[in-house]
């Protein structure tokens, strides 16, 4: 449930962003696709939230090197740097994820710099998941929870006082992760 009284700290697309501010939350709205990755390291902590787009950097060095949080393996690290810059230990920190949707009617896409996404055929949506995941395993980093798929787009938040993971969609009602 989004928090009643707190400072909204809010991610936008292709944006990371971290915090120990307990009178805080964290949020990212319109996870059609892209996927948001929440995370929370209950010792320290400390929070943070990385709102990507593609899987693969890439795809777009150039952007990449200006824009990392654009994509899943930068960003990714990009998030970790900075949530263990604050305190944070990536080894103990719980992890969840929304988004990866597959929006009706949205574009095709065909990469970047005319390359195209891995699997063509399969939307960016489940290539972001699926990369998100292999990414995760590769840190040993463990998916504690995840809202992904279908054809609705979602938010994501995280209150940094509690520890608590939220997920609203169209459908009715918010979800606790």
């Amino acid at each position: 449930m989004i928090p009643k009284g707190k400072n909204a700290i809010v991610i936008g697309v292709s944006e990371c962003r971290t915090t120990k501010d307990r009178d805080s939350y964290l949020v990212t709205y319109a996870l059609g696709s892209c996927i948001g990755l929440a995370a929370y390291d209950p010792k320290s902590g400390v929070g943070g939230l990385l709102h990507f787009q593609l899987p693969d950097s890439n795809m777009d060095r150039e952007m990449a090197e200006s824009h990392p949080a654009m994509f899943a393996d930068t960003g990714l690290q990009l998030l970790l740097t900075k949530m263990t810059r604050l305190g944070a230990d990536p080894k103990r920190t719980m992890i969840r994820i929304a988004g990866g949707a597959q929006m009706i009617g949205g574009p095709k896409f065909a990469g970047l710099q005319g390359q195209s996404l891995p699997s063509e055929g399969t939307g960016v949506g489940k290539q972001n998941y699926l990369v998100i995941r292999k990414l995760l395993w590769r840190h040993g980093l463990m998916l504690e929870g995840e809202a992904v798929g279908g054809g609705q787009g979602r938010t994501l938040g995280l209150t940094i006082g509690t520890g608590e993971f939220w997920v609203t969609s169209p459908e009715p009602g918010a979800m606790a992760m």
